[in-house]
């Protein structure tokens, strides 16, 4: 891994993707947008990849197992590129800041990358987490890449809970576990914001009082930025290209 401000690979490069009006996932800056919004709903997320490994597999032949589509369809929020001109590779950790406010005085979000293929199906990469009121970071502990923070490092303690003021915007850095993939040309690259991910992610009983129910707004204006940051790393074996992230999609 390297010091928390250290580089473990010299061509690794972030590269950032911003949340947008419409549902999309672009290098464009943030432009005027409505918010988006969600039911914080602690039982989300009952039928994605996680549940195959909470089954050590046993459930892997249900397709909402494998394809995300069902579980974007009635809980959270999805932001999705346009499809890719060339092949996208990266592989290392993931990183989401995402701007959110709730009515409630606390809010969960999940958050899952995935490979969107031309027929729609919603393949999920990897995923990441993060209460609101735990979005404390330890700058020291965390790891900055060419001064990107990628790999936050939250105290999870009593002493370092934060308020969540109802209907105040707060910002999550949530860090999202390293992998390591390609996106086929053609192919999509879709961020998904959710209220969970049901069994492994659920909260204990204090934290869920404070959530439940309340109505969880995700943020993308000029004021409050929300982005996805991938761990670009280059050319890769094969096809892979070595292009910046602009010109990787058509249009």
């Amino acid at each position: 891994m390297g010091d928390a401000h250290g580089l473990a690979r010299p061509s690794l490069t972030p590269s950032r993707l911003y949340l947008g009006a419409a549902n999309t996932l672009g290098t464009a800056s943030p432009s005027p947008s409505a918010p988006d919004t969600f039911l914080q709903n602690p039982v989300s997320g009952v039928c994605t990849q996680s549940t195959s490994q909470w089954s050590a597999g046993l459930l892997a032949p249900v397709p909402c197992t494998t394809d995300n589509r069902l579980d974007e369809a009635t809980s959270g929020v999805s932001y999705t590129t346009a499809p890719l001109a060339h092949d996208l590779h990266f592989d290392g950790p993931l990183f989401a800041d995402v701007w959110v406010s709730t009515t409630a005085s606390d809010a969960v979000v999940t958050v899952r990358v995935t490979d969107v293929s031309p027929d729609g199906t919603s393949t999920e990469l990897t995923d990441g987490w993060l209460a609101a009121s735990f979005r404390a970071v330890d700058t020291f502990r965390s790891r900055y890449v060419g001064g990107q923070l990628m790999q936050p490092w939250h105290p999870f303690t009593q002493s370092s809970v934060l308020p969540v003021p109802a209907g105040q915007p707060v910002e999550l850095p949530i860090e999202i576990f390293p992998t390591d993939a390609v996106i086929p040309a053609g192919h999509s690259l879709r961020l998904y914001v959710g209220p969970n991910d049901f069994p492994h992610a659920v909260p204990p009983l204090d934290q869920l009082a404070a959530e439940l129910g309340g109505v969880v707004q995700v943020l993308h204006d000029r004021e409050h930025p929300s982005y996805l940051e991938l761990p670009g790393v280059g050319t890769c074996a094969g096809t892979c290209k070595a292009l910046p992230v602009p010109h990787l999609f058509r249009g």
